[in-house]
């Protein structure tokens, strides 16, 4: 996957969506591997059809990429991502309180720093649409949870954060090798998980979850202990006490 770095990039000044140029693109018999950035979205869009803002002076972008994988290793994809990301962060932020939380989240101080989104355009062959935005310039306001941006801890811009990220994830999808080696990214994503040994609470779109969060299950699940049961969920909104508690204190 080191010829990601390699991908060519399509660069527009106002877009709806990268994630769903991607998806026109190869209606229209694009296939290669391609980044599509863009300066500003008008339509950006996160996990569960949430409204993503996307104004000019952030990050933002999708790549597009045929895998020959089979289509059980999408939930993968966001903590390979979250690692690109974190990776960013550590460049632009190297003393920022940098922390992951399930299942794709970049935090920085308890505030979220990112978005990632990715998408089947196809499944025969397989293509994704990876798409992640990075807030740079500024952050979204009046949101259920803090978010932050990189200048916030210093001088960043647009151009020298995609560079980074692209570096960053060729070498994620790398190590991932498709679903190879999810392990090393498993434990990769643990080592700076919020959460581990917590009292937590997963909701999903027909129950609410509460136990003790023990880890990741070689899928990406989340791994929930409640007295004698195990529940492994693949999606769902995390709720973190010691997150709630640091971020009330900010």
């Amino acid at each position: 996957m080191n010829i990601v770095v390699q991908a060519p990039v399509r660069h527009y000044d106002t877009i709806d969506s990268t994630n769903l140029e991607a998806h026109r693109l190869f209606q229209s018999g694009e296939r290669g591997l391609l980044f599509l950035l863009a300066d500003e979205q008008t339509q950006g869009r996160g996990r569960m059809q949430r409204q993503w803002v996307s104004e000019s002076g952030n990050c933002y972008s999708t790549l597009m990429l045929p895998l020959r994988a089979d289509i059980s290793v999408l939930a993968q994809i966001g903590f390979v991502v979250s690692l690109a990301v974190a990776d960013v962060v550590t460049a632009f932020a190297p003393q920022a309180r940098l922390q992951l939380k399930w299942p794709n989240d970049v935090l920085i101080a308890g505030a979220k720093v990112s978005g990632i989104l990715s998408e089947v355009v196809s499944q025969s062959p397989l293509t994704l649409a990876i798409g992640c935005g990075i807030n740079v310039a500024h952050a979204p306001t009046g949101l259920a949870y803090p978010a932050t941006h990189l200048s916030v801890f210093g001088e960043a811009t647009c151009d020298g954060v995609f560079d980074i990220y692209r570096s960053a994830l060729a070498h994620w999808l790398a190590m991932w090798d498709e679903g190879h080696d999810f392990e090393t990214i498993r434990l990769a994503w643990l080592h700076r998980a919020i959460g581990i040994g917590e009292t937590v609470s997963v909701t999903t779109a027909n129950m609410n979850i509460k136990g003790c969060f023990e880890g990741l299950d070689p899928q990406g699940a989340i791994i929930i202990t409640d007295n004698d049961r195990t529940h492994m969920l693949l999606s769902g909104d995390l709720h973190i006490p010691s997150l709630a508690a640091m971020r009330s204190s900010t």
